[in-house]
């Protein structure tokens, strides 16, 4: 009796076809919330290290017993300062220690430190006793893509170093209810024309900044964990 072994059973080109049809379509249900999942996390974690940085401006205030002061920027692509408070393609805040207690009026970029600069050892950088403090958009995104949102194009708020409260600011009404910053999600991820997620800084008078949600519909989802403005 004589009898031929059976081959292997192996996928026919319909079954092949098939298969990496549902693939493609996995994947690309998957992409837009793994796009979403990253534009949460970019907004959230820039919020938390914004907050984290200014706390940092006024423990150094109390510890060292001297003005810090925290000054930001928006720019321009090219690095420039831009004008524009709103929606500039990068931006950077700093931190610095004015010789003198300044005025109420904005420090220039020129003034006291220059948050663009990126090395301690250079004039005019954001630094004190040689450790640079510097917080830019670079930091979490590319540039260009519109991350944060200012009440001002540029401004400055300093320390008192014995209380630990906001003794100056360039503008009065961003301590105690108005929005400092104000980052927000990729414009290229809008549904029905409204980004994704917001989150709002306020700063109070007693030094403490706090994150807050926007309390309106203009973003299509809630960031969770954080109160309403």
């Amino acid at each position: 009796m004589s009898y031929k072994q059976g081959l292997p059973a192996g996928f026919t080109l319909i079954e092949l076809m098939i298969t990496l049809v549902i693939v493609a379509i996995a994947v690309a249900l998957a992409a837009p919330t793994y796009q979403t999942f990253v534009e949460k996390r970019q907004v959230s974690a820039a919020a938390e290290d914004v907050v984290s940085f200014i706390a940092q401006g006024r423990s150094l205030a109390v510890k060292r017993n001297e003005f810090v002061t925290v000054k930001w920027s928006a720019l321009n692509a090219n690095g420039t300062q831009s004008t524009d408070a709103s929606h500039p393609p990068s931006w950077c805040l700093g931190l610095f220690a004015p010789s003198a207690y300044p005025d109420s009026s904005a420090i220039d970029v020129d003034d006291g430190c220059d948050c663009r600069v990126t090395a301690a050892a250079t004039a005019n950088s954001c630094s004190i006793d040689g450790t640079l403090y510097r917080l830019a958009q670079s930091d979490f995104v590319n540039i260009s893509s519109e991350f944060m949102d200012f009440a001002r194009a540029r401004g400055h708020f300093t320390f008192d170093p014995v209380r630990g409260i906001i003794g100056d600011s360039s503008e009065d009404d961003l301590v105690d209810g108005g929005t400092i910053f104000d980052l927000h999600s990729s414009a290229e991820s809008k549904q029905n024309g409204k980004r994704l997620f917001e989150l709002r800084i306020r700063l109070r008078r007693t030094g403490t900044a706090r994150i807050c949600t926007d309390g309106s519909s203009t973003r299509v989802m809630a960031l969770g964990g954080y109160p309403a403005c």
